[in-house]
């Protein structure tokens, strides 16, 4: 049997990007996931994208209210690209992963009191959920696999470690912090997004005074590198260890333009 070599250049390997956003609710990751051109919002969370709207986002949204929704979403943008060979996109962004996953578990146990009439419908059994852990990352993965940009959000959640520190790691439920890991492990980066007060500075880096007191300004912070309390990743070469008040259009141009190009022209 002659088996036919598989080998690719790098050069050749897609360069579309899976990115992941967590942090507290109103943090503004919504409106950061809206601030490009051409973003398709996968809609978890019901009004959860009028943030963006109110900040001139022009994005588009597919409202997902289900699975069932969400996996019609996915199959329609998997025909798209069959068609086309691309997603008519920047982003496909979806807002969020953490609801995305009780949306899983509510789908579930539809099914289940479907089938069994003495199932309670919100009370899990311990079947349940190694199913409910598949069934999420799997559309994950099936999500990160389309021909376009993808960025997630979800909400963070705090963990201990067994020497008592404590971390912050993507609300995502499951095995002590497991599928937590597993669902960022799956991004090419993901970073925490938190509002930081930092003193303003002038156009040559001086802090601005009034009153002989420094001005402080809040700025949004996606920190991309383990902090030891935060964890985060970088493998673009150009977000570590941080970037400040960056719309994801400026985001994307960075990664866009790689390591070389931004060192050039610092």
């Amino acid at each position: 049997m002659v088996i036919k070599s598989k080998l690719l250049d790098l050069e050749a390997m897609p360069d579309t990007i899976n990115l992941m956003v967590y942090g507290k609710s109103g943090s503004g990751k919504t409106v950061f996931a809206g601030s490009d051109e051409k973003v398709i919002f996968i809609a978890t969370e019901g009004d959860g994208t009028l943030s963006a709207k109110r900040m001139g986002s022009k994005a588009k949204q597919w409202p997902i209210k289900d699975w069932n929704d969400l996996i019609e979403a996915k199959e329609y943008f998997e025909e798209q690209a069959i068609a086309t060979g691309e997603i008519n996109a920047n982003w496909l962004v979806i807002d969020s992963a953490t609801e995305m996953q009780q949306m899983a578990m509510r789908h579930i146990l539809k099914e289940q009191k479907a089938l069994k009439e003495y199932r309670d419908i919100d009370l899990p059994e311990i079947q349940d959920w190694q199913k409910y852990y598949n069934m999420f990352t799997r559309l994950v993965k099936e999500i990160n696999a389309l021909p376009c940009n993808v960025l997630w959000t979800a909400l963070v959640s705090s963990l201990t470690d067994e020497e008592g520190n404590q971390y912050l790691i993507p609300a995502i439920q499951g095995k002590g912090g497991e599928v937590a890991q597993a669902f960022a492990s799956y991004m090419t980066s993901y970073g925490c997004l938190q509002v930081k007060t930092v003193v303003a500075k002038d156009d040559e880096g001086n802090p601005v005074m009034k009153d002989g007191k420094p001005v402080k300004k809040e700025i949004r912070q996606i920190t991309w590198k383990d902090t030891g309390i935060i964890q985060g990743k970088d493998r673009t070469g150009v977000l570590a260890p941080y970037t400040r008040d960056l719309t994801l259009k400026q985001v994307r141009e960075l990664i866009e333009a790689g390591p070389t190009q931004m060192k050039e022209s610092a």
